[in-house]
């Protein structure tokens, strides 16, 4: 018996099928992932039933944060420096020589604010 051949599935903008294939058929699964800087609403596995996709999950733009804040006596390592940053980006701060980092020695963007900035003391 032939299996059931499954059209490609649509993928809303900001969103991709990771390892796509050239032919899918019934009962096939993908899985979906979002952009950088875009959050996932739905499941990211849709499986195609009877010839049909199920429906794709969404993909929201996550909320930027500006440039991390700049520390005094300190500054951000070049490891996690990027042109933007969004939510759950991290960087990591460096104190000049003869001062201590005290608190945690980094910033997380969360809904485009930074939490608390390290202190070089």
């Amino acid at each position: 018996e032939e299996k059931q051949k499954c059209p490609l599935p649509y993928m809303p903008s900001n969103a991709e099928i990771i390892d796509p294939k050239e032919a899918y058929y019934n009962n096939d699964n993908v899985n979906v992932r979002c952009n950088r800087g875009y959050k996932m609403l739905g499941s990211s596995v849709i499986q195609c039933i009877d010839g049909r996709w199920e429906q794709p999950p969404e993909c929201i733009r996550l909320v930027p944060c500006k440039n991390p804040p700049t520390i005094s006596n300190g500054n951000i390592l070049e490891s996690s420096k990027q042109d933007t940053y969004v939510t759950d980006d991290v960087v990591k701060y460096g104190c000049k020589s003869g001062f201590h980092i005290s608190g945690s020695d980094q910033s997380t963007c969360l809904n485009g604010q930074w939490t608390t900035s390290p202190k070089c003391t």
